[in-house]
């Protein structure tokens, strides 16, 4: 099923995005790293699979877990692990900009909020929703104990992420991606921190402080894996990495797409799990990406530029739509009887409503609120 699910799954998603072409515009806030901005696109969608796969195997025997498939296996821990990566390299890199200038780190934190929380707000918001829709509107706890568990996901699950009105496996309706937001909000944290201890950008101690406290907390409330940590700084290495020119004009050169392309298939190939040989040759294909390889033009086409912008959408409403289609579209029964053919066509047929309901919650939420935390920052 692995091939065929995914050469499916591409060619429904080049057609929607060939129609996007004609009807969408892409803004970009900045153009200077567009290969990164097309990469997000495919990472998004590619955890979209990997969640398709878990949806597949939670259906037949109950339990949540990773595929056995490396493909899609790697699909999702891969994937994550290069957004985190950008995210390492993005900071980094404006920090080494800015090195030696203050910062207002009010306006960078408000910033953050603006672009990550209104999506993730609405999202969780539908979360509650369907939790809600498929108890039949009845409440199971106390209203207490229900705006507590709540209050839990719209602080991003900082603290834990409780199952809401007792109903179980919460986190399954947006494919439990909720995770990463975690390790996010603690890279954020930290860049004040690394901004004065590595870049020697004056900080206060109020703010380092702050940020120390909700560090400590956040970390004693979570379990992490040292291996994702360590994307961050594959990250903050490719920020140091475009600055040599030398490197810039080898990554670009077409040759260089192959050693992406066969680094990608050794981790697919040959590793279940993200661990420390995928996490090298993640970082030396981020690290060619990050300076400017187009992975044989891909990454630059207008195409992919429009599946980047929508990239945060996809991530956290995949899991949404799966649900929705799993549960009250075919019905959990149905779902489970379905063979692995029909399973890839019911997986194709998702791609059209998540790229149009992505494309529609980016335009009217994200690119408005983001557009306000750029201002901010620049004001």
């Amino acid at each position: 099923m692995d091939f065929i699910l995914v050469l499916i799954a591409l060619a429904v998603l080049f057609f929607c995005l060939f129609g996007l072409n004609f009807l969408l515009t892409h803004h970009n806030q900045s153009l200077k790293y567009k290969s990164i901005e097309g990469l997000r696109g495919y990472l998004a969608f590619f955890v979209f699979l990997h969640h398709s796969s878990v949806w597949h195997d939670y259906l037949k025997t109950g339990d949540w877990h990773s595929p056995a498939s490396g493909i899609f296996s790697q699909a999702g821990e891969c994937g994550v692990a290069f957004f985190f990566m950008i995210t390492g390299f993005l900071f980094s890199n404006k920090l080494l900009i800015g090195k030696n200038k203050p910062i207002n780190w009010t306006a960078y934190f408000k910033a953050r909020i603006l672009r990550l929380g209104p999506m993730y707000f609405f999202t969780v918001s539908v979360l509650i929703f369907i939790v809600f829709a498929a108890g039949g509107f009845v409440l199971n706890t106390s209203p207490g104990r229900l705006i507590d568990d709540c209050s839990h996901w719209y602080f991003f699950t900082l603290v834990g992420s409780p199952n809401i009105d007792g109903y179980n496996n919460t986190y399954t309706i947006i494919a439990g991606v909720r995770w990463s937001l975690v390790y996010e909000w603690m890279f954020y944290l930290f860049v004040p921190i690394a901004a004065f201890l590595f870049y020697k950008i004056k900080t206060s101690s109020l703010v380092l402080f702050f940020c120390t406290v909700l560090l400590i907390i956040i970390y004693i409330k979570n379990e992490w894996s040292l291996i994702h940590l360590l994307t961050f700084v594959s990250g903050v290495l490719a920020s140091f990495l475009v600055k040599n020119e030398k490197l810039v004009k080898i990554s670009r050169h077409w040759a260089a797409s192959f050693i992406i392309l066969f680094c990608l298939l050794i981790i697919a190939t040959f590793f279940h799990h993200f661990t420390i040989i995928p996490w090298v040759l993640a970082t030396i294909i981020f690290c060619i990406v990050a300076c400017g390889n187009t992975f044989f033009g891909i990454l630059h086409a207008k195409s992919s530029q429009i599946l980047g912008q929508m990239s945060y959408s996809i991530y956290l409403l995949h899991g949404i739509v799966l649900y929705v289609v799993m549960n009250f579209i075919l019905g959990i029964e149905k779902a489970k009887s379905l063979s692995d053919t029909k399973y890839c066509l019911v997986i194709a047929a998702c791609i059209l409503p998540l790229i149009v309901i992505s494309s529609t919650t980016y335009h009217f939420i994200e690119a408005k609120f983001t557009g306000k935390g750029y201002k901010m920052k620049r004001g």
